[in-house]
């Protein structure tokens, strides 16, 4: 912690204190009649007291340094005979509102905040909207499930029941064509040996029929 005898130098002695020689132009803004006067005065002036303020604070010499930097170069543009420029910092402006502004502004503030609240609203409408699609979504792909595991039992048993219809229908085949075989077998000796009791035609029956 610095004290005030040791932060606070002594401004007189420093080269920004006084000028370097004195200006002669008459249209040099701020020049002072005797040539031994300081062109600024350092306990008067402002932007310097505000720089080793800050000085005070930080203990940063690069206030003080800046506005040495502003003076000599007001100085140079003053000795050419050039135009004073600001070189104060831009401190911001306060503008008082009239009624008439404050009353639009609550008005805009009103709408954006009707206008904030009408989309958070839609926006959790289109999210219920999407739960009740999702859950309908699942819903039904529970049913296609049930539906699905349903129609491969069934298409398991029509397949079995087919394969047992075939198997039916081969074993009937062979049933009958094997007793139809056993049947000729058996016939064959009886009627070689029964008589024939089919007409037997002659001219005079031939002539009789037709």
């Amino acid at each position: 912690m610095m004290t005030d005898t040791e932060s606070e130098p002594n401004l007189n002695s420093w080269s920004f204190a006084n000028t370097p020689e004195s200006l002669t132009d008459e249209n040099s803004p701020s020049q002072p009649k005797d040539s031994d006067q300081c062109l600024y005065n350092v306990d008067d002036n402002e932007p310097l007291q505000n720089a080793v303020e800050k000085f005070k604070e930080t203990g940063d010499m690069i206030h003080i340094v800046k506005q040495e930097l502003r003076w000599h170069l007001l100085y140079k543009r003053s000795k050419e005979g050039k135009e004073e420029i600001n070189t104060e910092e831009n401190t911001p402006k306060h503008y008082k509102l009239r009624d008439e502004e404050i009353t639009k502004i609550k008005r805009r503030r009103e709408q954006n905040r009707m206008a904030a609240q009408r989309c958070r609203q839609r926006k959790k409408n289109k999210m219920i909207d999407l739960e009740e699609s999702i859950k309908r979504l699942w819903s039904q792909l529970h049913v296609s499930k049930e539906e699905n595991s349903r129609l491969r039992v069934e298409n398991v048993n029509l397949k079995m029941e087919v394969q047992q219809y075939r198997r039916y229908a081969q074993n009937m085949s062979f049933n009958y064509h094997g007793s139809c075989h056993q049947t000729d077998n058996y016939l064959s000796p009886m009627l070689t040996t029964m008589p024939s009791y089919a007409p037997s035609f002659t001219s005079e029956t031939a002539d009789m029929v037709f």
